[in-house]
C-alpha cells in the first residue's frame, strides 16, 4: 500500500478512500471491491446539507501531505500511518459561503484550482494557483488525468483551457444535492485506479453522459457506476492509498 503522490490521481488500484454520506449501494460496491471507506465527521459549523462533504473537510496536497479541518483531527494518526504528513487548518470552516470552502480547491494538472481569496495561504504561498471566481472548486472539478478535467463551471473551464489543460465542460443540473437545485459534477465522483473513475450514482442520469464517456475514453479512463440512482453530490470520493501494481477494476463501457 502506498500514498498518492499526485492527489486524486492514483496509478494503481485504490485501497482506501475518504468520503462522507455515500449512499448504501455505493458503499457496498466499494466494499466489494476491497476498498476501505474512511468516513469524515460532521463539520460542526457547516449547514446540514453540506456538513458531511469530504471536500470541505480535507484537501490532499502534493508530496504526501493532507490539509484537514480541526474537526477532522481524529484522522491524523490514521493518515500518518499511511505515510502522510498532516496539516491542521488554522480555523474551522463555517457557513455561509464563502467561509465554508477554505479547503475546497483541487490540485491537478500541476495547478491548484481555486479562489485566491478563499484558498488556504499554505496553497497560495507554495504552489501555482489557477485563479477562479468559483469557491467550490473541488466540487466543480473531476480530475481525469494529469492534463484533463471534467467541470461544470465555465470560469474554471476557461482558465484551465488557457493553461493547456484538456477540459470537458458539462451542463449544470441532473445531480442531486439536498437543499439545493443541483449539485456539482466533481462532488459525485473519484478515481479508483489510473483508468477507472467511480460515480456515486449512475452516469446515465446526466444529460451529458455521452459527452463525458467520450472524453473519458480519449484519456483511457472508464466510468464505474456505484449505484443505479441519480448522480448525487456527496463532496467527492477522495482516494487516499493504492496498491503497488496495475489496476484491474471492472469497467463500465
Amino acid at each position: 500500500m502506498t500514498t498518492l503522490k499526485n492527489p486524486h490521481l492514483p496509478q494503481s488500484n485504490v485501497t482506501s478512500v475518504l468520503c462522507g454520506n455515500i449512499n448504501y449501494s455505493a458503499e457496498n460496491e466499494l466494499t466489494r471491491l476491497g476498498i476501505e471507506i474512511i468516513k469524515i465527521r460532521e463539520l460542526p459549523h457547516i449547514e446540514s446539507a453540506l456538513n458531511m462533504h469530504t471536500d470541505l473537510a480535507v484537501c490532499p496536497l502534493p508530496g504526501d501531505t493532507i490539509l484537514i479541518q480541526p474537526s477532522q483531527s481524529f484522522l491524523k494518526d490514521k493518515l500518518i500511518s499511511y505515510g502522510y504528513s498532516v496539516i491542521i487548518a488554522k480555523r474551522e470552516a463555517f457557513s455561509p459561503y464563502p467561509t465554508d470552502c477554505d479547503l475546497n480547491f483541487v490540485y491537478t494538472c500541476n495547478y491548484y484550482i481555486g479562489s485566491k481569496n478563499i484558498c488556504s495561504d499554505v496553497v497560495v504561498k507554495d504552489f501555482k494557483v489557477l485563479i477562479t471566481k468559483q469557491g467550490y472548486s473541488k466540487c466543480s472539478v473531476a480530475p481525469v488525468s494529469e492534463n484533463a478535467i471534467i467541470t461544470d463551471d465555465t470560469t474554471i473551464a476557461k482558465g484551465a483551457s488557457e493553461k493547456g489543460i484538456d477540459v470537458c465542460l458539462v451542463e449544470k443540473g441532473d445531480i442531486c444535492l439536498n437543499g439545493y437545485r443541483y449539485g456539482f459534477i466533481g462532488g459525485t465522483c473519484g478515481k479508483l485506479s489510473n483508468d477507472i473513475i467511480a460515480f456515486n450514482g449512475n452516469l446515465n442520469s446526466h444529460r451529458d453522459c455521452d459527452k463525458i464517456r467520450s472524453f473519458l475514453r480519449n484519456w483511457n479512463v472508464y466510468p464505474l457506476n456505484l449505484s443505479n440512482t441519480q448522480l448525487n453530490d456527496i463532496g467527492s470520493i477522495i482516494p487516499i492509498s493504492q496498491k503497488k501494481g496495475f489496476a484491474d477494476h471492472e469497467k463500465d463501457e
